[in-house]
């Protein structure tokens, strides 16, 4: 970190003495990993997690953020893969992270000679030693198929996830548990790592889902310092604290000059305190990238926009124009993200494509955004090289709602002030609180700014104890369960005891679910009132079966619409619009939980509308264009794709694929609105990890005599892009480096 020469050569900078040589090359050596012709130098807990993972079947790894966990189950990977015959499944909670990851274990295995291993982002069956780097929505898609390698290496990131497991409105927990337990229940597992930051009780959840005892690697201290600043009006005073853990007080000291905090307190985004956090982003200096937390998507935009109006910077870098002129082409010429980051200043939600979101991760790593404004997206384990993390207060809101305000737990906040500072790149993290007041509902500002762990026990005990007399009034019924906070719990239970039967009983058992011998026997009576047949109901697990059983029986009488076959049909959002208008009027709690609760007919004809031209891979640059905005442009891009990326990649699909399935139509239509394209060529891009505007853009200028039935596509695809890539952009160019390895 301090040798400037090994940053650039490899080489350390001789010393003044051999002995002194001889002692570090003594005290590396322990710590030394050897991989082909590689070799790495680990730290302690580092190199715990690789051996324990080589000797044990099931690990546990709990650490803070910055403690290099990640790099360590890699390099893991890398050498089982020499050994073993087994394929690897590592599973991330999102896109942002499947693509991060894939791009970190390609450049590992070109750096170990091991690059003959194949890294799909898909789950492609196949004889060959291969690393499925997959979403929990992917490998669960990978189960129902029946389609998984006889033995698996699997690894779990982000594991705290399954904490929500209980609540209704969280599908995505849902599917990682019942995951982990059909993957126990499989038998293919040759070795099990399950990873999260600051879980105190990472052992304990192995054996919870597996039922055997799990090796633990934890580590408290992260190998970055964390500090953590918190500004403080105290007696009509205002201070500025600094709390490390080494101390049992802060440090405070008077702030004098009270006119630059002078939006201190207030609840809105004011000019007066984006001046305030404006001269705090320019007084930490030109060399500090910095993450500034946003409580919401609309607000991470107006934020970044008043920075970057307000900040002065010295030298252009010319790479700030040059992306601002790809976001301007590839998304909208008024995008406010284009004018931001010709400041040197970012933002990242949600709301961003998943190609301009590439680009500013890109460009953060780069140190060409220096500042950037993100939401809970940037939570979920992705890994920038950030110094210095600001957050104003704990609230996931502007104004408060009647229905409540949302807040970062004590765990989460710690999360977020971990991403200051990463292994082998800072010595010390920033944390800046621009607001303590806002703490003060917590038990103490001390605890709060301090390392904070997690107890995690995944589970429906609690939620089953708090509906038990909804959910058994139910389940003695052939009819669709009531809708309710209740619900999911009839579904899983009904699915699971359709699927296994009496046994299921204890599968129930091991999730807290205690039903009695009579309401298990009422449960089975009543399942053998469906019509549809098991398989069926089986192939779509968050759904009640007596609700498909509704749509089967219409369908048996030629009552519901057909699905188009492809995304060319004609009448194709006509037909969408009817069909979604069904789920909207007869199965509304599955039409909630994917689309929302407006059913406005103008909301769902949009909805339609986009698809066609989304499936049949128009650019994301000519939908916006077609819309012709002329009042709130800023709002109504972000609108516009969040229906996109919300409603129509995963809303829709989600909705319909039961449909689609009992009727035995539409399947490939919908795998082109999932996937924003409907030519293999471009699938192929996709599913290596280009995001979907660039490899269509790819595909239409350099792999246009292509059509995808080629034997040797992914040679032809890799030689194509080599040859032609320096006709594409600069932003471009990187994110299609992955597909030519």
């Amino acid at each position: 970190m301090i040798d400037h020469d090994f940053a650039i050569t490899g080489q350390y900078r001789p010393t003044n003495s051999f002995l002194t040589e001889l002692q570090i090359a003594a005290l590396q050596s322990s710590n030394e990993i050897r991989i082909s012709s590689s070799i790495f130098l680990l730290t302690e807990f580092q190199l715990g997690v690789l051996n324990a993972i080589e000797r044990h079947r099931l690990v546990g790894i709990s650490a803070p953020t910055s403690a290099g966990k990640s790099f360590a189950i890699y390099l893991t990977i890398i050498r089982h893969l020499q050994q073993s015959t087994a394929s690897v499944i590592y599973v991330v909670p999102t896109l942002s992270l499947v693509s991060q990851v894939s791009r970190d274990l390609r450049e590992l295995t070109r750096k170990t000679e091991t690059d003959h291993v194949r890294i799909f982002t898909t789950y492609h069956p196949t004889d060959e030693k291969s690393i499925f780097v997959l979403t929990q929505e992917r490998a669960m898609g990978a189960i129902d198929g029946s389609s998984l390698p006889e033995k698996g290496f699997l690894v779990v990131d982000e594991v705290q996830n399954l904490e929500r497991v209980a609540q209704d409105s969280d599908q995505r927990a849902k599917i990682l548990f019942d995951l982990l337990k059909e993957l126990k229940d499989s038998g293919r597992l040759e070795k099990i790592v399950l990873s999260g930051p600051r879980l105190s009780n990472i052992g304990n959840v192995g054996f919870e889902i597996f039922g055997e005892p799990s090796d633990e690697q934890e580590s408290q201290l992260a190998p970055v310092v964390n500090i953590t600043y918190a500004i403080e009006q105290h007696k009509g005073r205002y201070w500025l604290n600094q709390y490390v853990d080494t101390l049992e007080a802060p440090n405070s000291i008077s702030i004098t000059e009270q006119g630059r905090i002078a939006g201190y307190g207030q609840s809105l985004y004011t000019d007066q305190f984006l001046d305030y956090l404006a001269y705090l982003v320019s007084s930490l200096g030109p060399k500090s990238h910095n993450i500034i937390f946003s409580p919401t998507a609309a607000q991470a935009r107006n934020t970044a926009r008043a920075l970057a109006a307000k900040l002065v910077i010295d030298d252009v870098d010319e790479r700030t124009i040059s992306l601002a002129e790809y976001l301007k082409e590839t998304v909208h010429p008024s995008y406010k993200l284009a004018e931001t980051v010709k400041m040197g200043v970012g933002y990242h939600s949600g709301r961003v494509p998943m190609h301009a979101r590439a680009a500013i991760e890109d460009a953060f790593r780069l140190g060409v955004i220096k500042d950037l404004v993100c939401t809970t997206s940037l939570m979920q384990g992705v890994n920038l090289p950030a110094t210095t993390v600001i957050v104003r207060n704990p609230n996931l809101f502007i104004k408060r709602s009647k229905y409540g305000a949302a807040k970062l737990s004590p765990y989460e906040f710690a999360n977020l002030r971990g991403r200051a500072g990463r292994l082998l790149k800072d010595f010390v993290g920033r944390s800046v609180v621009l607001d303590a007041s806002a703490f003060v509902e917590e038990d103490t500002q001390d605890d709060l700014f301090k390392d904070e762990y997690k107890d995690l026990s995944p589970g429906y005990h609690e939620a089953f104890d708090q509906h038990r007399r909804e959910v058994v009034e139910n389940l003695d019924h052939p009819e669709p369960a009531s809708g309710g906070p209740h619900k999911f719990l009839v579904i899983y239970i009904r699915q699971t005891l359709l699927r296994l039967g009496l046994p299921g009983t204890n599968r129930l058992r091991e999730v807290g679910i205690l039903l009695s011998n009579d309401e298990i026997s009422n449960t089975l009576n009543a399942l053998n009132n469906l019509k549809i047949p098991k398989a069926k109901a089986l192939s779509h697990r968050y759904w009640d079966p007596f609700d498909l059983d509704i749509i089967y029986r219409l369908s048996e009488h030629n009552n519901l619409p057909s699905l188009p076959s492809s995304v060319w049909d004609r009448d194709v959002a006509k037909t969408l619009h009817d069909i979604i208008e069904f789920h909207a009027d007869q199965l509304n709690y599955y039409y909630q939980r994917y689309i929302g609760e407006s059913t406005e007919d103008r909301f769902v004809w949009a909805m339609c509308l986009s698809v066609e031209k989304w499936a049949r891979e128009v650019s994301l640059r000519d939908i916006l264009d077609q819309r012709h905005f002329i009042e709130n442009i800023d709002d109504k891009i972000d609108e516009q794709i969040t229906l996109l990326m919300n409603k129509v990649v995963y809303g829709i699909p989600s909705l319909l694929k039961p449909y689609a399935d009992i009727l035995n139509q539409g399947a490939p239509m919908l795998a082109s609105i999932e996937w924003g394209s409907f030519h293999p060529v471009t699938r192929h891009l996709l599913e290596k990890g280009v995001p979907r505007d660039t490899a269509i853009s790819a595909r239409k200028n350099l792999l246009y005599d292509l059509n995808g039935d080629e034997n040797d596509l992914d040679e032809l695809v890799a030689n194509r892009l080599t040859t032609g890539i320096m006709n594409l952009g600069y932003w471009e160019r990187r994110q299609l480096s992955e597909a030519m390895d």
